[in-house]
């Protein structure tokens, strides 16, 4: 082994949390040549330090064969988490690299079903660690602009939800301010077991276009956006009979007054027979969608 590798891995052994803090600053491909001669049992302990996205894009610029070795490394808590960042295609390469003992838990969540809040978030959900300052943070969003909200959550290096920032404070807020110190602690957030019937109608729904999804343990698992409760509102819609259509209506403006009278009129259109149809996507939509 090279002196520098040496170096490297008593670094990652020694400080695993400070090397994920490094780690997260430079650019996936970059990183991943980093720790590409790292075993994969230390390369794990510093992957499960890191953010669940930035862990993700990591592995997904090394080798099949490392992914697959870390994957089965990694607590199972943080490999599912990681796991959801995949994108489709590599998800099923990993799952055929795995060894046959860990294989089936991960093709379990191949075969879920879209029916609860966990398995309809969002994983390509950008978070922040808090114990990075703003100036790093926003580094950090930059790099994966197309997957960054207007709130951003903040999860720890156990990938727990901790809390949430919005993108104006983090550009208003002093660059050399943690993260921690600038987040509301106050996050309202969906149990992942809840049912398609039971988040439709979160009272929060009317005061946030994206709610962040938990699991029992408090793992972050990502974001319900507001185009996936267009979308649930709409089967619920067109599977109910006419004749009740006034208590559905009722139901969808306790579940989602922002998005106001627009929706309430295309419901309207779509379940009343004989209504002229529209195409969807038509009129405004709340910010977040």
């Amino acid at each position: 082994m090279l002196a520098e590798d040496y170096l490297t891995l008593r670094f990652v052994q020694l400080y695993p949390v400070e090397a994920a803090r490094q780690l997260e600053q430079f650019e996936s491909s970059v990183a991943a040549g980093m720790i590409a001669s790292l075993p994969a049992p230390d390369t794990a302990n510093l992957l499960d330090c890191c953010q669940p996205s930035v862990a993700a894009s990591i592995l997904q610029h090394g080798s099949l064969e490392q992914a697959a070795g870390v994957m089965s490394e990694l607590r199972t808590s943080t490999a599912f988490v990681v796991f959801r960042q995949f994108s489709p295609e590599f998800q099923m390469r990993v799952v055929d690299a795995l060894d046959p003992l860990y294989g089936p838990r991960f093709r379990r969540i191949l075969r879920e079903s879209k029916q609860t809040a966990g398995s309809l978030a969002d994983p390509y959900v950008v978070t922040l660690p808090p114990d990075v300052t703003v100036e790093q943070g926003i580094e950090m969003l930059k790099r994966n602009v197309r997957q960054v909200l207007y709130y951003v959550y903040v999860v720890d290096r156990d990938a727990k939800l901790e809390g949430v920032v919005t993108l104006k404070q983090l550009l208003m807020a002093d660059p050399d301010a943690g993260i921690a110190s600038v987040m509301n602690k106050q996050v309202v957030s969906i149990s992942a077991g809840l049912t398609k019937e039971e988040f439709v109608t979160h009272p929060h729904w009317s005061q946030f276009p994206t709610l962040p999804v938990v699991d029992h343990d408090g793992i972050f698992l990502g974001a319900l956006r507001y185009r996936i409760l267009q979308q649930v509102i709409e089967e619920r819609a067109h599977r109910t009979p006419p004749s009740f259509l006034p208590a559905v209506l009722l139901d969808l403006w306790q579940a989602y007054s922002l998005v106001c009278m627009w929706v309430l009129t295309e419901l309207s259109q779509t379940v009343q027979p004989g209504s002229p149809s529209r195409t969807h996507g038509e009129g405004g939509k709340p910010p977040g969608a």
